[in-house]
């Protein structure tokens, strides 16, 4: 008995949650009604002030730590992709 209950609670608030993603005015969110606007002055930057896509790429990236066994010290293993020389 207890189970039902809990499976039409789950049910139920699962439907809610459904319910509440779901758009209130579904032509406005239709790819037809949809208008791109224009990118005239759009362009990509690069310089030493700018974090671009290949410096974001090229940032060190360190992983999951490894401590020692009296938990003072760890090892940080770092990995670093480099475009020059496609490692």
């Amino acid at each position: 008995m207890l189970s039902k209950v809990l499976g039409a609670v789950v049910l139920s608030a699962a439907a809610a949650v459904q319910a509440n993603q779901l758009p209130l005015n579904r032509q406005a969110v239709h790819p037809a009604n949809m208008t791109r606007r224009p990118m005239d002055g759009f362009s990509l930057k690069d310089g030493k002030d700018v974090f671009s896509p290949r410096a974001m790429l090229e940032i060190p990236r360190p992983r999951a730590g490894v401590a020692n066994f009296a938990g003072d010290l760890a090892y940080v293993p770092v990995t670093q992709y480099s475009f020059e020389n496609r490692t």
